[in-house]
């Protein structure tokens, strides 16, 4: 941690300084100036130790946390569940190092604390099997017997966001490389994962189905099969580019499977991680330029208007829907 290393520093630092003053008091003494050089050592020393002092205790967590192995972390009587991460320090001239923790506290904040290497994304689900998170290296389901650890295909993968399917799977979606990949932690500890390749999108769960709303400009790799499904669907002409909804799980291959389709609209945006879903239907919230703010180039838009998408997956298709004040007005956010 950065207090020890801080104090060895300092301490070596105040020992050449002390040298320092030594010499003075020598000099001094030759030349007829004061000399107290032992007075100085002593206080020197006692500024030393009560830095040596509070810098390890800054390290210590209070009160009744107590460190334990990852291996060994169970959920207990916690309540809250609480991820530290990308704390740093420097010792000498060394490469900064990163550490993570996660901490289980309970009710009278209480609790246990263990360090779980680099965190840089993602987040914490307290699910019904217990707390599932992850760092740079395992993911980790924390129960009341323990904590299973599972380690990632690739390294320092970043993560979206996690999940709980029915029947107690976890899954956690990653970015990878132009696409996303899922991973899959089973009640029975197994693991599987499924590759989403040159798709990038909004991402979100649909009761047992993790999907991702996207286009075919950001997504290549789901164009074919895209327009595909709008020419079946629509049987007239094809529209330049589409937005489509498709299953990150359970499909064989790279390519995710098309769910829904509908004409791509220029101006219309949104960034869920989260979609409100009942049945096949979803429901986003999204925000939509008029079509004077969407003309102007080189500046944000200055009106836009808040709309809902709503995308039937039975049916395969899209309506959007304005969202209106008491008055039946459309609510718009200004940045003006």
């Amino acid at each position: 941690m950065a207090a020890p290393a801080a104090a060895t520093r300092g301490t070596t630092g105040m020992g050449d300084r002390l040298g320092e003053q030594r010499q003075t008091g020598a000099d001094g003494k030759v030349h007829g100036g004061p000399t107290r050089p032992r007075r100085a050592h002593r206080w020197a020393l006692l500024v030393v130790v009560l830095s040596v002092a509070v810098l390890a205790w800054s390290c210590v967590f209070h009160g009744g946390v107590t460190r334990r192995p990852v291996s060994f972390l169970t959920t207990s009587d916690a309540v809250i569940a609480l991820r530290l991460g990308r704390g740093w320090t420097t010792v000498a001239q060394d490469e900064p190092y990163y550490d993570g923790w996660i901490v289980l506290l309970d009710a009278q904040g209480r609790g246990q604390v263990a360090s779980v290497d680099e965190v840089v994304d993602g987040d914490v689900l307290w699910s019904d099997r217990g707390v599932f998170f992850g760092s740079s290296s395992h993911d980790y389901v924390t129960t009341e017997s323990g904590t299973q650890q599972v380690a990632r295909r690739y390294v320092r993968d970043e993560d979206v966001q996690r999940y709980e399917l029915s029947g107690g799977t976890l899954v956690v979606v990653k970015e990878e490389g132009a696409g996303y990949r899922v991973d899959s932690v089973r009640s029975d500890g197994t693991m599987s994962s499924v590759d989403n390749a040159g798709v990038r999108g909004d991402v979100g769960q649909c009761g047992s189905r993790i999907l991702a709303i996207t286009d075919t400009v950001r997504s290549e790799g789901i164009r074919s099969a895209a327009f595909e499904a709008y020419a079946a669907q629509s049987g007239g002409s094809v529209p330049e580019a589409l937005m489509v909804v498709v299953q990150f799980t359970d499909h064989d291959g790279d390519t995710p499977t098309v769910l829904a389709v509908a004409p791509m609209i220029d101006g219309l945006s949104s960034r869920q991680r989260m979609f409100d879903c009942e049945g096949d239907v979803i429901t986003m919230p999204s925000v939509r330029e008029d079509e004077a703010s969407a003309s102007f180039s080189g500046t944000e838009s200055e009106r836009r208007g808040l709309v809902l998408q709503r995308w039937d997956l039975s049916a395969g298709q899209r309506t959007i829907a304005p969202v209106v004040d008491e008055a039946g007005n459309p609510i718009g956010l200004d940045e003006g």
